[in-house]
């Protein structure tokens, strides 16, 4: 019985359901070092992946003191990923985990990605058939760390905040989850396991800890 009344679980992607993060850093270096900046995996660690109210590029302008065209950098990181996204595999047990929560919970992706990079990473991965729809920050204003986001994901799918669960691997993401009023599972990978993930509400080692029992012990 689903004594807590979570109808919907609301993912993040990148880094949580696929292991892209490696991927968008790559991109990111070789954009850069197109406008004569050489960054390192720590300043997409500490700068990128926690996705602060700045944009990454804005960071490494100022750290680097090169003036950027932001963008036609990120234009060129567009490119550079369309073309890595072919490389992208899910984390282990990620698809088993999706299709068993899929048989009992409405399932949506909430990502700051571009709605084309999410449909094609989900399609890429075989996991389209699972989600009922996605959330992207690039429809709207503002993304994570903002709670925008998830708002607009419980509006698509006409739920509550009460009645849903987001997981998420960044506290940048825990905290628009958390804002939105969302209880919330932090999973962190390679990239985000330096960061203080204490408002989550509870943070497991691997996707293939989730199960159904830990969702409704929230």
């Amino acid at each position: 019985m689903n004594k807590n009344n979570i109808k919907a679980i609301l993912f993040d992607m990148d880094g949580l359901l696929v292991d892209s993060e490696p991927l968008h850093f790559e991109a990111h270096r070789r954009a850069l070092e197109k406008f004569g900046i050489q960054i390192t995996k720590e300043d997409y660690i500490q700068n990128g992946v926690s996705g602060g109210r700045r944009s990454f590029y804005e960071v490494m302008q100022i750290k680097y003191h090169k003036p950027l065209d932001i963008n036609a950098v990120r234009k060129l990181k567009k490119e550079i990923y369309g073309e890595l996204i072919k490389q992208i595999e899910v984390f282990d047990g990620t698809k088993r985990i999706v299709e068993i929560l899929h048989r009992k919970y409405r399932i949506a992706v909430v990502s700051n990605t571009h709605p084309e990079y999410i449909q094609k990473t989900l399609a890429h991965v075989g996991m389209v058939e699972y989600f009922e729809t996605i959330s992207s920050a690039k429809e709207l204003e503002r993304g994570k760390p903002f709670p925008d986001v998830y708002f607009n994901a419980m509006k698509k799918l006409g739920m509550e905040a009460s009645e849903c669960v987001a997981v998420e691997d960044s506290c940048s993401g825990i905290e628009a989850a958390k804002n939105a009023g969302i209880r919330c599972i932090a999973i962190p990978n390679e990239f985000t396991s330096q960061q203080d993930l204490s408002r989550a509400d509870v943070v497991i080692g691997s996707i293939k800890e989730m199960d159904k029992a830990l969702v409704e012990k929230l």
